[in-house]
């Protein structure tokens, strides 16, 4: 069965597209008409979503302490955000997806497609996340030890931005669940018995997936049936009438 958001998305949408409000909204459209409500938020862990061999920790870059210590509770965004990334198969070969999730909304603020998986394919998830967002000194950035975070590169981006580093305890998931529960979501709605053609095609889904439906319109129970944009607007709103 084709999953509900590929037939109604693909429509649409094109990877790198630029979005005015008024293409977002005929997605909206077609999205309210044509999927039903999915299932709230779960913080369930999924099955391993790697490849065999893929996760790296083995290496000689320092490992940062685990600031978290699985508490994902933030009062405001930019407070704390997690990191990782996935792997989708296509006929071309993997796409290896990388994501940073703010704990505060569960937004996707950062991410990055490639058919590589090393430090600079994580860095571009970083880049857009720092863009996007500018956010100020003390930031909480969790991810697991795997080297593409523990490289000098990345780390240096970090301390650039005043940002604390944080990474899971060796072999715990469970460090980590937020973004692991995501990628969850991500296969079950987007990918989910979906055999793509080329990569291209697969960069188009995921993309409509988390920037036009995930963020702006999928609600989570743990949010009061917002979505993570939502949410955020609302927390502006109440910090504005204070």
């Amino acid at each position: 069965m084709v999953p509900r958001l590929v037939k109604p998305l693909a429509q649409h949408v094109t990877f790198g597209q630029n979005w005015s409000d008024a293409s977002i909204g005929s997605v909206f459209v077609c999205i309210l008409t044509e999927c039903r409500q999915t299932r709230p938020f779960s913080s369930s862990l999924p099955s391993f979503h790697r490849l065999e061999g893929l996760y790296h920790s083995n290496h000689l870059f320092p490992i940062a302490s685990n600031l978290l210590e699985q508490d994902f509770t933030a009062d405001a965004p930019n407070k704390k955000w997690v990191t990782d990334f996935t792997c989708i198969d296509t006929r071309e070969g993997h796409l290896f997806v990388a994501g940073i999730l703010d704990t505060y909304s569960r937004k996707i603020v950062g991410w990055s497609m490639s058919d590589q998986h090393d430090a600079e394919f994580v860095q571009a998830a970083l880049s857009m996340a720092l863009l996007q967002r500018q956010p100020g000194a003390g930031l909480v950035h969790h991810s697991d030890r795997g080297s593409e975070y523990a490289s000098t590169s990345y780390q240096m981006m970090l301390s650039e931005h005043a940002i604390q580093g944080s990474m899971s305890k060796k072999g715990d998931c469970y460090d980590n669940a937020m973004i692991e529960s995501f990628w969850a979501t991500l296969k079950e709605e987007c990918v989910e018995d979906i055999h793509f053609s080329t990569r291209k095609e697969a960069k188009s889904a995921i993309f409509a997936y988390i920037e036009v439906y995930y963020n702006r319109i999928r609600r989570h129970s743990s949010l009061s049936y917002l979505s993570p944009v939502e949410y955020e607007k609302q927390g502006e709103q109440k910090k504005e009438q204070k």
